[in-house]
């Protein structure tokens, strides 16, 4: 299985906030779930700052000697827990924060109070500028839903009066794993059908996939000339020669070449990923090409040449009559050349034909 980090909340995304001029909830925990209403709320973008010069983001012009703290909210939406396999923020701040998910922390940085009062301050004096990536050691179902999701940030100033600085933003990454890689879920014509032709065969596949080449697929051990189906779509049409009559196998090479747009490659030996089909011949066995040719002069005359426009199977000497009279041997196999060896026929126009034709 493979694994793609993604990043669901950037740096400069817009918040829901509130200045920590006193509690926002009572009780004080109360602000960190869902169900509390922020729609009276200030709603601006990160980082959160004053003293360090920067531009953009919300500065907080009034907040030495006023407040330590800041109360941030935003939601952010997941749709399958399941395929996430780790979470981390990448946060830059000053001082302090503590941070939650759906009401359960999942992380905290230079606070000491086990619940953060309005009123505290950070514990340690820390500098901006540097992100850093925290993980989140709680595994993910214990505190993500499917659908909306919501991140809380109760972030602190070392000092009311005396710090010159602060600064608090964070972005939000899931790490996913792809939990299914591509298969085949359908093909036309259907496998293990009866075909009277079989020139080419559409493979449907779950998932969008990359990365299609005519020379994946092997129809009866040979390589497709040509396929169609634009990169991205789970839809791919193989156009081939016609195999020989028969059971026909369907499969892959060994090393496709087909993903999924996250990078998972196709199994080539899934279930599904080979099947069969049964060609039937329609059409009967004529000969191609002879030697001596057909009109020909000749002097000497004990055997002929002949090749036919497929494999035949079943000849014998006695098939073929030479004036009436059948040829005595025979040797050859598939299309030809099959050499049929007779005693020579008397001098004048010699008539060749088959047995029970």
């Amino acid at each position: 299985m493979l694994q793609a980090q993604e990043t669901i909340l950037p740096n400069g995304s817009a918040w829901r906030w509130n200045k920590g001029n006193n509690e926002v909830s009572t009780p004080n925990t109360l602000w960190r779930g869902a169900g509390f209403n922020d729609s009276s709320w200030a709603s601006s973008n990160a980082p959160f700052h004053y003293g360090d010069g920067l531009v953009g983001g919300t500065l907080l012009s009034d907040m030495r000697s006023n407040y330590t703290c800041i109360f941030l909210r935003v939601p952010f939406v997941i749709t399958n827990v399941a395929e996430i396999s780790a979470v981390q923020l990448v946060v830059n701040y000053d001082d302090g924060f503590v941070a939650w998910i759906n009401g359960a922390e999942v992380a905290r940085l230079g606070v000491t109070n086990a619940t953060p009062a309005y009123s505290n301050t950070a514990s340690i004096s820390h500098e901006a500028g540097s992100a850093e990536a925290i993980g989140v050691t709680n595994p993910p179902s214990n505190y993500l839903v499917a659908g909306t999701n919501l991140l809380t940030v109760q972030a602190f100033n070392q000092s009311l009066t005396t710090s010159t600085d602060f600064r608090f933003e964070t972005l939000l990454q899931i790490t996913k794993t792809n939990l299914t890689q591509p298969l085949i879920t359908n093909v036309s014509p259907a496998a293990s059908a009866t075909l009277a032709a079989l020139t080419q065969v559409t493979v449907f596949f779950n998932k969008p996939v990359s990365g299609v080449d005519a020379a994946d697929l092997l129809v009866g051990g040979q390589p497709a000339s040509a396929v169609s189906g634009p990169a991205g779509t789970n839809r791919y049409t193989f156009t081939f020669t016609q195999p020989p009559p028969g059971l026909v196998d369907v499969g892959w090479n060994e090393a496709p070449g087909i993903t999924d747009i996250q990078g998972a490659p196709f199994d080539p030996t899934a279930p599904n990923a080979t099947w069969s089909y049964t060609l039937t011949d329609t059409g009967a066995p004529v000969i191609s090409e002879r030697t001596p040719v057909s009109g020909a002069f000749v002097a000497h005359l004990t055997q002929v040449e002949l090749f036919f426009n497929e494999p035949v199977f079943g000849v014998n000497a006695t098939d073929l009559l030479i004036n009436g009279q059948p040829a005595t041997n025979v040797t050859g196999a598939e299309v030809g050349p099959y050499v049929f060896q007779f005693v020579q026929p008397a001098a004048g126009q010699v008539n060749f034909s088959w047995a029970g034709a």
